[in-house]
């Protein structure tokens, strides 16, 4: 399914929503009716969260890099991707970034505590040369045992518009051609 169809499709459902909420209260239950609306305004709230996040392109820069993490992890730890991604979402995931609130499922505490105990840092480093191509390198630190940590690279080249904005400011104006970010774990 395309992303704009999927937009429409959340724009509907908003609009359909928003239809319900400006009707007048059914004849049911007094506490029903305040309930059912309650949940219709959760909903909608929830649709604001989300497509005013998929119209950020810093979060699907954002995505793009938990999506490397979580294939990374999940194919190390033989678990399924969709419940790592979950996972590396709420140990890396911006905390003050309330759109993972707009989610309705929460991480599997299990696979959570398994991706905790297998990763021991992630970083994101760009490289934005004033010509030429931009490059994202994720590097994982992970599953530390006896040996020590093993590390592994992803790197990518991207356009320049998906590099965060205060890495690109700092490029245009101070000259600055590196960014790098821990992403896990977070800092305080």
């Amino acid at each position: 399914m395309s992303d704009q169809l999927m937009d429409a499709g959340l724009r509907s459902a908003q609009d359909q929503l928003r239809k319900l909420l400006a009707s007048p209260a059914g004849t049911g239950r007094p506490g029903r009716s305040a309930l059912i609306r309650a949940g219709l305004l959760v909903a909608v709230e929830a649709i604001d969260k989300v497509r005013a996040h998929l119209d950020d392109d810093e979060s699907d820069e954002e995505h793009a890099v938990y999506a490397i993490v979580a294939a990374s992890v999940a194919a190390d730890l033989a678990l399924p991707e969709p419940a790592v991604a979950g996972a590396v979402l709420e140990l890396c995931g911006d905390p003050a970034n309330d759109v993972s609130a707009a989610t309705p499922a929460k991480a599997d505490p299990a696979v959570v505590e398994a991706v905790r105990a297998w990763l021991l840092r992630v970083t994101v480093h760009y490289t934005l040369p004033k010509s030429g191509p931009v490059t994202r390198t994720v590097q994982l630190y992970y599953g530390a045992d006896e040996t020590g940590a093993r590390s592994r690279e992803v790197r990518d080249e991207i356009s320049r518009d998906d590099v965060p904005e205060d890495a690109r400011e700092r490029a245009i104006r101070r000259g600055i051609e590196e960014a790098t970010y821990q992403i896990y774990p977070r800092r305080a």
